[in-house]
């Protein structure tokens, strides 16, 4: 696909949809303005086609696209993250209405494949909360909207037809998938799924394109779990404030409190309800964390609280984040690889390896599970350094089948124990350039095995940890 191919082939999905808006002359009283009629309605202009023009490794270029929903009239939209390509040159947004710009990615979770990207906010802008998802029942109505094959603004009903589905190899945060019969094509991820009170308990992630009338979405309290992990505000915008807040209740519930941080200097408590910060009005957790992405260190926020029947404004000066620091060690006393040691066992849970005499030593130029020729009743510890080549954030992900635990500098930053079929999930963090230790335990108790380590951050795309990052 040549340049002018795709500057033709982007003005003619640009151009406006005659069909977006449901005709204002018929009466309201009308028998055709059914529920889902006036479900549509409302959120129709809270969904929009993301396209994404990427190049391939021959020169040419591509097109790919997909759904999102528009969750804060700031302009953040919530879609999969497999819907918003790596390698781009142009990425677009069309609203429902035919309005169509630039958007760009703000933050990436893989293991729950979800993205928030940020468009641009139009005074039209209409925005959909994330409901909640705990209490489906299977046979209930839903509503889907999405852009499959960049048909803008497609509407399919259905039931929800399923619940708790897996994949073949699911990450941590996307098994349980809800099941519905309302269809949904190619470039319909990222759409909503809407139940018949007009909420969004869902996000649709995939479809099988050997059955028909069914499709999977990620369900809103998975999706409420991960974003404060997937948006690590604090961290990306560099401030610290110190506190979590519930994000399972319809209102934004203070859930921790740090102690000597920000939050707990000017009297924040846990149970507090964050009503609003300085003139936003703050309704659940996700709208806690959006209100903060313009947040600076140094700067004081004025908070509307709710304690009891107490109402009262808190001022908060917010401090500076601090990444984690990296190891000053003497790097000419460094090799090459990461130390490897083998225990042989059988474990329904990771034990204490210190405590055990491995079988075997040796050096593995990676993580991998060739540095010895058993496969079943065997455990293996990898230690060393991770010598990071920036600053920022840093996306780890671990999958494993057994039981697993990534641990940098000293901390557990994700853990995997216990007998289970592959499973992947990872954790961002903020670190320092430079060396960081590293260390990796393992369990393989019968039937298949596997163990897997990547990293990514915003100049690096994912791949397995690089042998030349490794060194003990």
């Amino acid at each position: 696909m040549t340049r002018i191919t795709v500057s033709i082939l982007i003005i003619l999905i640009l151009l406006p949809c005659p069909h977006c808006k449901a005709d204002d002359d018929i009466p309201e009283n009308s028998p055709r303005r059914t529920d889902t009629v006036r479900l549509v309605e409302k959120a129709l202009l809270a969904t929009v086609m993301l396209q994404n023009v990427e190049r391939k490794d021959d020169g040419s270029f591509g097109l790919s696209s997909g759904s999102g929903l528009v969750i804060d009239t700031q302009g953040f939209v919530l879609t999969n993250n497999h819907v918003v390509a790596q390698d781009t040159v142009r990425r677009i947004v069309t609203l429902a209405n035919g309005a169509a710009g630039p958007f760009q990615v703000v933050a990436r979770y893989p293991f729950a494949d979800i993205a928030l990207v940020k468009i641009p906010a139009h005074e039209s802008l209409a925005a959909m909360p994330i409901g909640r998802s705990h209490d489906l029942m299977l046979g209930e109505p839903t509503l889907v909207i999405g852009s499959p094959d960049r048909l803008t603004s497609t509407v399919s009903t259905g039931i929800v037809s399923g619940l708790q589905r897996g994949t073949r190899m699911a990450a941590l945060g996307s098994a349980g998938l809800i099941q519905t019969s309302a269809p949904s094509g190619h470039g319909g991820s990222g759409g909503p799924l809407i139940n018949a009170l007009g909420e969004v308990i869902g996000v649709i992630s995939s479809g099988r394109d050997n059955m028909e009338n069914v499709a999977f979405a990620i369900p809103a309290d998975r999706i409420r779990m991960a974003f404060p992990e997937m948006l690590f505000a604090e961290a990306r915008y560099g401030f610290h404030l110190g506190a979590e807040v519930d994000m399972l209740t319809d209102r934004a519930v203070l859930s921790a409190v740090e102690k000597d941080s920000p939050a707990a200097k000017a009297g924040l408590q846990v149970a507090d309800t964050i009503e609003k910060i300085g003139d936003r009005t703050i309704r659940d957790g996700v709208s806690f964390w959006l209100a903060l992405t313009k947040a600076k260190a140094g700067e004081e926020l004025v908070l509307h609280v709710s304690r009891g029947d107490e109402s009262l404004d808190v001022t908060v000066q917010l401090g500076k984040h601090l990444p984690w620091s990296a190891t000053e060690i003497d790097e000419n006393n460094l090799t090459a690889g990461l130390k490897a040691s083998v225990y042989e066992g059988l474990w329904e849970r990771l034990p204490d390896f210190d405590s055990l005499e491995p079988v075997e030593e040796t050096v593995a130029k990676t993580v991998t599970l060739d540095v010895t020729e058993r496969r079943e009743h065997v455990g293996i510890v990898f230690e060393g350094y991770v010598k990071l080549p920036h600053d920022g954030l840093y996306l780890f992900g671990l999958t494993s089948d057994d039981g697993s635990r990534l641990i940098i500098d000293g901390k557990t930053v994700v853990d995997l124990d216990g007998p289970h079929p592959a499973i992947e999930h990872g954790t961002q963090l903020s670190l320092q350039k430079g060396l960081h230790k590293l260390r990796i335990e393992f369990f393989e108790a019968e039937g298949k095995e596997q163990l897997e380590v990547s990293v990514q951050s915003d100049k690096i795309r994912p791949l397995p940890l690089p042998a030349d990052w490794l060194t003990h």
